[in-house]
Parts: C-alpha cells; structure tokens; sequence
C-alpha cells in the first residue's frame, strides 16, 4: 500500500501536546479536536493513525514525568531562588487533582523570573499554566526545529509568554503578528484525510 504525504514535524509535535494536555480525554475526542484545528492548514493523518499517535505520546514517559517532591532536588536541582515559586505551582496543582510532574517544576523554575514581572495575584495558577504547556511541548519535540515553518509553531507560545511579560507595554502585542504569520504560511492548506501518514 503507497503511504501518504509525511506529517510535518510541527503536526507531530501539534499532535502529541494535545495528547497530553488531558491525559484521560478519549482518544476520539482529542483525534477530532486535533482534525478541526488543522483544518485548512494541513492534511490531517487518518483517525486511526492519529489515535495511535496520541497512544504512544502518552505512553512515552522519562524520570522527569514522575510527579515532583522537594525530595528531588538532588537529581533534578532547582535554584533556591525559584524553590518558593515552585512550591506555590505544587500547591496550585495539588488543588487542581493533578499533581505538578519534575519536569513541569523544572520550567516553573524557569519561567519565574519572566512571570514574576507581571505582577499578577493568579502568578501561581499563571505560572503553572505555562510550565506544563512547555513540559508538553519538550516531550512532544523529539529534535529541535530546523525550518521556519516549525519555528513558527513554537513561537505561538512565546509571543503568548512576551505578549503577558510586557502589555500594556511598548514591546507587547506579538502573538496577533505571529499568529498571521503562521496562519499565511498554511494558507491553502486542505482538511482532507490521509490513509497512511508516515510517522518518524
């Protein structure tokens, strides 16, 4: 049987971090979610391709997808800076009954200083937020991008974290530029299903 057009690795990657977005959402709900958001940009993979996609990114766990405990520290460190900020986002998402993974904390502790400047009371909700769409994404991405077109996919997320940094600021407002962007590059792009899509 002749196999479809390759998936695009930002579909792959696209694909994946709706897999693990909600981890107990039916395969189909989220194959159909995944389907309507590339409807007009890209060809999307057959439902049971797709399916079977979003099976082996939530089956694909490292040490850092364990859930994270101060007791950690010594093998995945966390600057004591960021240690307070990390355990509000704990505690945040201990109240939400999904408890924060290492690799979640790891960009909690990243992101801090960036958020911090916004000075919002929801920080640790805020800060969760986008720590796990990054733990997300990092497990969604097996290689780093290598064409614009990826890149624009990635840099969805950072006009949203610049954008919240800095409005009402001068430097704000760029996720409606790359958002264009991006729209432009997939332009024309067709809704209609493929039998075979090659993975990896």
């Amino acid at each position: 049987m002749s196999k479809g057009p390759r998936i695009k690795n930002w579909v792959k990657w696209h694909v994946r971090e709706e897999a693990l977005r909600n981890p107990t959402e039916p395969r189909e709900a989220v194959a159909q979610r995944i389907e309507e958001y590339l409807s007009g940009k890209e060809p999307a993979p057959s439902r049971e391709y797709l399916c079977k996609m979003i099976s082996e990114a939530r089956n694909r766990e490292g040490p850092e997808d364990r859930p994270w405990s101060v007791a950690s520290l010594p093998n995945f460190p966390i600057s004591p800076d960021a240690l307070p900020y990390v355990l509000s986002v704990w505690g945040h998402a201990k109240t939400e009954g999904r408890p924060l993974t290492i690799r979640e904390a790891l960009w909690a502790g990243r992101l801090y200083r960036a958020l911090e400047s916004t000075h919002r009371n929801d920080l640790p909700a805020l800060l969760c937020d986008f720590a796990r769409r990054l733990a997300w994404r990092e497990r969604a991405m097996a290689n780093y991008p290598a064409s614009l077109e990826d890149m624009l996919h990635l840099w969805l997320a950072d006009a949203e974290l610049h954008d919240m940094m800095h409005y009402p600021g001068p430097h704000g407002h760029m996720l409606t530029p790359i958002s264009q962007e991006f729209r432009s590059t997939h332009r024309g792009g067709t809704n209609e299903r493929q039998r075979d899509c090659t993975g990896e």
